[in-house]
């Protein structure tokens, strides 16, 4: 394995920590809170937490996207970050303070109001950790990351589980979410060795804004996009309905969503390290999209096909009603990790503008799919965000052609059907036996569980014995970083 290959697979292995250690952990966490309390509380808390996501985007302004891609970033640069960070979420912050009790009366919620002034302190946290984080990632640090993310994100779970089996409800995942990010924010400095600094540089701001106001602006659509489908699923349907929504998409995404992020933080250093070789540049692109395929396949058509088991093993059967949407949302999110990368392709090639316009063309697309799913039923408008992936993935890829020239759309096509193909069989013959077999929920979810790791490595040295034989020296390669650690 060569040094870059294995510079790459250490990113990829502390920077999966580092995301399993946030979403991973708040998702086990997730499973023992929903045993304890209602979708209708898990939809309120849910409102609240769109709203601080939505939130930290602004404050992040795209700024870490044009600090990493900046060749020589000074500590002016880092300084003057830092300070419109702050300075952003305080204001967000005191804005969330005032339009609390307005937001609850929206939602006729009357204990959203409290529920938002609280956790909003989260956005004033979360600012002051983006700058770090971005020393950490242009160094190609992941590991102090990763280690800070899963201090925090375990005693934050701790925090939430002695509160939630004391009585105190709802409050527990707002704690958990405050004692996590403050924890997170504090170590991550700590580790960094550096005090922060509050500084502004006009000059500074603007050369990193004219690349980060696009990221922004398509970064914001996105989230204001998520967010106005979760305002609208608990303002036309009901509160009921979003927390059957949100535990149905955290059960799907999870896994997906996080290997995404992985995915994108750790190839686009690598991608912009090549922009200027395309033979180089679309290599690596083609093999990181085989990596995304084979694992996001794995993770979402088998969820998909254990489903019920799923659902009825961990939270129990007053969640019966959000298998069918989690089927659905699984078949929507395997494609996540290749919109990923080939968003990606645009960034790390400095086509901001571009990126911006494909985005916005986007959300229009998302936005009507949305309101003609409004007009039928939920289950419609859940079928809608599966065109919705689709559509995204055809736009990104109509876009980067240029920018891969030997690694043409037909050969694209193959490699995916290639790695997709056997899997979605082997996942449908894993459904079919958790219908006709009679069992308990989790015995029979482990039974399944166990079918999908051998039928995946199966069919992966069946099909592909090259790439089976690279998986393997790399998962030998993850073992002896294990035993170092």
């Amino acid at each position: 394995m060569s040094v870059q290959q294995r510079s790459f697979l250490n990113g990829v292995i502390w920077s999966f920590i580092d995301n399993f250690s946030g979403t991973g952990i708040n998702f086990v966490v997730g499973i023992l809170l929903a045993r304890q309390l209602m979708p209708e509380e898990f939809g309120l808390v849910g409102i609240a937490l769109f709203m601080v996501a939505l939130s930290i985007v602004i404050v992040e302004g795209g700024f870490s996207n044009a600090l990493i891609r900046k060749t020589e970033v000074t500590d002016l640069d880092y300084a003057t970050t830092f300070t419109i960070n702050l300075s952003t979420a305080v204001g967000i912050y005191l804005l969330f303070y005032i339009s609390a009790p307005w937001v609850a009366t929206f939602y006729r919620l009357p204990d959203l109001e409290a529920v938002i002034r609280t956790i909003g302190v989260v956005i004033i946290i979360a600012g002051c950790a983006i700058v770090p984080k971005v020393r950490f990632t242009k160094n190609f640090d992941f590991r102090s990351q990763a280690l800070a993310s899963l201090i925090s994100s375990t005693t934050g779970a701790a925090v939430a589980l002695y509160m939630v089996y004391h009585g105190y409800g709802i409050w527990s995942m707002v704690f958990q979410q405050i004692v996590r990010q403050t924890l997170y924010t504090t170590l991550i400095w700590g580790m960094l060795r550096i005090w922060p600094r509050l500084a502004y540089s006009a000059a500074s701001a603007r050369a990193l804004f004219s690349f980060g106001s696009r990221l922004l602006i398509c970064a914001f659509l996105d989230n204001l996009y998520n967010n106005l489908l979760y305002s609208v699923i608990g303002k036309v349907y009901s509160p009921r309905q979003l927390g059957l929504y949100t535990r149905a998409e955290q059960f799907s995404s999870t896994l997906s969503v996080n290997f995404t992020s992985v995915m994108q933080r750790v190839s686009l250093p690598r991608l912009a390290q090549h922009k200027e070789d395309a033979e180089a540049f679309s290599e690596i692109f083609r093999r990181q999209l085989r990596f995304a395929i084979l694992f996001s396949t794995t993770l979402c058509l088998g969820t998909c096909a254990m489903a019920d088991h799923l659902v009825l093993a961990l939270i129990g059967e007053h969640w019966l009603e959000a298998i069918l949407p989690l089927r659905i949302l699984c078949l929507a999110a395997i494609v996540q990790p290749l919109i990923g990368l080939h968003q990606n392709v645009l960034q790390a090639h400095g086509c901001s503008q571009l990126y911006l316009r494909l985005e916005i063309g986007k959300k229009i697309f998302a936005v009507s799919i949305v309101v003609l799913g409004l007009w039928t039923s939920f289950h419609i408008l859940l079928w809608g965000m599966v065109v919705i992936a689709l559509g995204f993935l055809w736009a990104n890829h109509r876009f980067n052609r240029r920018y891969l020239p030997t690694y043409p759309p037909l050969l694209q096509l193959r490699d995916v059907v290639e790695v997709m193909l056997p899997l979605a069989l082997w996942c449908v013959f894993i459904y079919a036996v958790g219908q006709f077999l009679t069992a308990p929920a989790g015995a029979m979810l482990l039974f399944q569980s166990i079918l999908l790791l051998i039928g995946t490595l199966g069919v992966f040295r069946l099909f592909h014995p090259e790439d089976f034989h690279r998986l393997s020296e790399r998962l030998r390669y993850l073992r002896h970083r294990i035993r170092r650690l």
